[in-house]
């Protein structure tokens, strides 16, 4: 999360909508998840295959992912200044199967894809690395998408992990926001009567 969003104060009406995007977003990672996972299986070459979109299901992937946990963090950021630490945990688990950093440029480097292809991204040197995946070291890139031993990656992201942490806890992220947002919001319908 940027620190512009980090620092901005909001209202009730604000933090209500906050929750309710949140749980949109995680809800988005489920069922592209799916859609991705349908698609790439029948990974067809587009000038084979008219319908294969496969980039383009990939970088909406990549892009809920990015928004489920940047507004978990603005939410969470929000919660704490209330001494509510109810999304703490969701948080950690998420850091232990990868940066935040890393899905932030993920996200940045396939929003910006021509750039990264030209080697004129703002971050460029972090475009390429390496994972070390059962004792053997594999160079990837931002692009890359490659599976190994029922492991997923997108560039250095184990996706695959990571959404199994969302999976799992979907469903307290569901009830969380949702009593967030009827609190929130209807203190903001209060300070309109």
């Amino acid at each position: 999360m940027n620190e512009k969003v980090k620092k901005k104060e909001i209202s009730n009406e604000e933090f209500a909508l906050l929750a309710y995007e949140c749980c949109t977003w995680w809800n988005s990672v489920i069922i592209q998840y799916e859609r991705f996972i349908d698609l790439e299986e029948n990974n067809d070459m587009p000038w084979d295959n008219p319908n294969s979109i496969f980039i383009s299901e990939r970088l909406y992937l990549i892009t809920v992912i990015h928004h489920a946990i940047e507004y978990l963090e603005k939410l969470n950021h929000e919660l704490v200044k209330e001494n509510c630490v109810v999304f703490e945990d969701v948080i950690k688990k998420i850091e232990r199967v990868t940066s935040i950093n890393d899905i932030i440029n993920l996200r940045n480097m396939n929003e910006h894809r021509m750039d990264y292809s030209l080697k004129l991204g703002h971050k460029q040197n972090e475009f390429e690395s390496s994972i070390l995946l059962e004792k053997n070291k594999y160079k990837t890139n931002a692009f890359i998408s490659f599976s190994r031993n029922g492991c997923l990656f997108f560039g250095n992201v184990p996706i695959k992990e990571l959404i199994e942490v969302i999976k799992s806890e979907i469903q307290f992220i569901r009830t969380q926001t949702k009593e967030i947002f009827n609190k929130k919001y209807f203190a903001f319908v209060q300070e309109k009567i």
